[in-house]
């Protein structure tokens, strides 16, 4: 984590995977992320889930020292235009935004533990009520810089 003008940045996640967005959030003094429990109810468009999370977030830092990851399942540019553009009229700053896939958010969360674990094959299981959903990442450290697959079976 950096700080931005003195203050401590917080980073957030904001997985909309589902209808309702699931939201963790850190900051440079937290060892782990923390979900941060927002209830969706009534808010029957993103740009009120984005504005419901944005608010959320201002309790624990400045809205300049805000930056977001939003993981989709559909990475069309439609899709991430409309997600950012719903974001940005919600008070979000296009600079603090990223988008990214399920893979990558997959890459990223391994990739932060220790290296013992990712040195294997890693297996990612999700389970859902009806559903059981894998992802498999392999790093090839013998490339510069490492290759890393993700795959679904």
């Amino acid at each position: 984590m950096k700080m931005t003008n003195g203050c401590e940045m917080l980073c957030a996640g904001i997985d909309y995977r589902s209808d309702t967005p699931t939201v963790c959030y850190q900051m440079a003094r937290m060892k782990e992320p923390e979900f941060l429990p927002l209830d969706f109810a009534g808010k029957d468009s993103r740009g009120a889930c984005f504005r419901k999370i944005l608010s959320a977030l201002k309790r624990f830092g400045r809205k300049e020292d805000i930056q977001a990851v939003i993981v989709l399942p559909d990475m069309s540019e439609e899709s991430i235009g409309q997600y950012m553009k719903d974001a940005c009229e919600a008070g979000f700053d296009g600079g603090q935004l990223q988008v990214i896939s399920e893979g990558e958010s997959v890459v990223h969360f391994v990739m932060h533990q220790t290296n013992d674990i990712w040195q294997q094959q890693v297996w990612l299981l999700e389970f859902g009520a009806e559903e059981i959903k894998a992802v498999s990442m392999k790093v090839n450290r013998r490339t510069t810089p490492m290759l890393v697959q993700v795959e679904e079976p």
